[in-house]
């Protein structure tokens, strides 16, 4: 079975940001995959460990897997068949990523199931929503962490908003990664990002 690259984090930090950067680079991060605009959250190729299809699922899966679900679910999939060769992981500051899931959940609270919204946050809490959903990014990120590092997967943290800003950031940490590209590419690719977009709260 192929090894993969993962791109995880708690959300909000700049994943899909990524995978049109690396779509755009020429890699494989998976075809018709769905994004949603207004909160510009998407591209996730979703591996559920219980599938009755995931050994199908496995060997279709794109050569860039990107789902902050990998938090929690890497484990299970890794036992169970995934092969893993690398990880980037976006951080953003907590507070920041938590204000940012919450926003568009708020906005849809009425309409739509949090576990259903894409960027949505997936525990709100009925007392305090944001101090749920800082323990919540910070038991993710430790989680994933912490399951790639006792599998001995390498992996990489680049920290968001700063590798859309700084022009060379992203490229010195892809240096000596299965990601590195030359400049040229690396430039032409890198003209996605809109930091214009990136919410500061």
């Amino acid at each position: 079975m192929k090894e993969h690259i993962i791109i995880a984090g708690t959300g909000r930090c700049g994943t899909s940001a990524l995978v049109q950067f690396f779509e755009k680079a020429g890699f494989d991060v998976g075809k018709n995959l769905a994004y949603s605009p207004n909160v510009r959250a998407g591209f996730e190729y979703v591996l559920d460990p219980n599938h009755k299809e995931l050994a199908i699922r496995l060997e279709e899966a794109p050569y860039i897997i990107k789902d902050p679900r990998l938090c929690h679910s890497l484990a299970p999939l890794l036992d169970k068949g995934l092969q893993v060769a690398f990880a980037l992981i976006p951080v953003r500051d907590l507070g920041q990523a938590s204000a940012s899931r919450l926003r568009p959940s708020t906005a849809n609270l009425k309409f739509t199931p949090h576990s259903e919204l894409k960027g949505g946050a997936p525990h709100p809490a009925i007392e305090d929503p944001m101090q749920d959903q800082l323990i919540y990014n910070q038991r993710a990120l430790g989680q994933l962490i912490e399951t790639l590092t006792l599998r001995g997967i390498p992996y990489k943290t680049i920290a968001f908003p700063n590798f859309i800003e700084d022009r060379d950031l992203l490229y010195n940490a892809l240096i000596d990664t299965p990601l590195a590209m030359d400049r040229i590419r690396y430039d032409r690719s890198f003209e996605i990002f809109r930091p214009d977009m990136i919410h500061k709260y």
